[in-house]
């Protein structure tokens, strides 16, 4: 799972990582993973250093470890 954070201001970013930058990963995990679930969160709580702090992700992480969805 790959959460990453856009704030949706024109930047596409989260302010510190551009979303280009959040979705190489699957260059980096090419042949390691099968998929990989990307999960976009955007507003003023998708700030690279709130994410921890925003309620939908919690939601996603529980739903993606308890549901592998």
């Amino acid at each position: 799972m790959n959460i990453y954070g856009d704030l949706d201001d024109g930047t596409n970013s989260d302010g510190m990582v551009t979303e280009q930058s959040e979705l190489s990963i699957h260059y980096l995990l090419r042949g390691l993973h099968d998929s990989i679930k990307n999960v976009k969160i955007t507003g003023q709580n998708a700030a690279h250093s709130s994410l921890h702090h925003n309620k939908l992700v919690n939601q996603q992480i529980i739903k993606f470890l308890w549901n592998n969805n």
